[in-house]
């Protein structure tokens, strides 16, 4: 009986060596995963600051552009034009309008502006119709 409980003895002791190493393995490798993990996201966020943003170029209008106006408030303003060889464009209410050599915000500022003559409210959008997919 003796000779049994010392090889139980033996038994336990090996199978609890054999449990403590895998243990201490499986905390090694959950720790190198986070390690990994957290040089990714550190790269990542790095990589994130330093990619330069592009802006966007502004919109310039040309000679022959066709161009798709509204106003939110106004369907009446709402019209398709093309600048003419003078760099001109017709609109309601305006008449002949500069367009050409003209950012596309300041021109819609401008016109905003000019349509606040006639309408207590306007809020002047203005595309070039390629844009739009015409």
């Amino acid at each position: 009986m003796r000779n049994a409980n010392i090889l139980l003895t033996v038994l336990l002791c090996g199978a609890l060596s054999l449990a403590f190493v895998q243990a201490r393995k499986a905390r090694a490798e959950a720790a190198a995963a986070t390690t990994l993990l957290m040089e990714t996201v550190a790269g990542l966020e790095q990589r994130k600051t330093t990619t330069p943003r592009l802006e966007p170029r502004p919109v310039i209008f040309g000679i022959g552009d066709e161009l798709v106006l509204s106003d939110a408030y106004h369907e009446e303003l709402a019209v398709r034009v093309r600048v003419a060889a003078d760099g001109n464009v017709l609109l309601p209410e305006l008449g002949w309008v500069q367009a050409y050599g003209k950012e596309r915000a300041a021109f819609e500022a401008e016109l905003t502006q000019r349509y606040l003559e006639y309408f207590e409210e306007a809020r002047i959008v203005v595309a070039p119709a390629s844009a739009l997919g015409d």
